[in-house]
């Protein structure tokens, strides 16, 4: 007979997902605390939150930011310092492919540009990088920021048209 009009269970599957969504909640809860702590500037509860769960220094919000590009757009140098001791990605990159050193740059925290740069923080323009001999593409916004620049400086009056107007 059935209690309170639950349904019966078996043992194994329903305490696995029960326990894995529990995981997952607390997983959750740690992002949100360390993202909220590095906002408020509070290194304190960050290096605490560090220190009893390391892995939290590269976790990721749903823009894809890590705690280092929060206190890099605020300029938050002994929140980043701690960061950069417990071994965050300096050139982790976000959904629209900035990094901690572009957040920095775009919102002129020239002492965290120095720090960023020092442990060999990239900015998104000069992202492209070298990895087990290929080369990573910068998003097509870039290149057509720096295709942009160059047309500008070519005397385009020189260039042979196409049908379309262009080359």
């Amino acid at each position: 007979m059935r209690g309170g009009g639950g349904e019966e269970t078996s043992g194994g599957s329903s305490g696995t997902s029960s326990t894995e969504k529990q995981r997952e909640k607390a997983r959750v809860s740690r992002t949100s605390l360390i993202l909220w702590h590095t906002h408020q500037n509070d290194v304190s509860a960050v290096r605490k939150l560090l220190e009893e769960d390391p892995g939290l220094v590269n976790a990721r919000d749903y823009d894809n930011r890590t705690p280092l590009h929060v206190a890099s757009i605020h300029g938050w140098i002994d929140v980043s310092n701690c960061l950069l001791e417990y071994g965050a990605d300096v050139n982790a990159q976000d959904r629209w492919k900035n990094t901690p050193l572009a957040d920095a740059e775009g919102a002129k925290k020239f002492n965290m540009i120095e720090l960023l740069k020092s442990y060999g923080g990239l900015s998104f323009v000069s992202s492209l990088v070298i990895s087990d001999g290929i080369e990573d593409q910068l998003p097509l916004h870039h290149c057509l920021s720096v295709l942009t620049i160059c047309l500008t400086v070519i005397n385009l009056d020189n260039v042979k048209k196409g049908p379309c107007g262009f080359f």
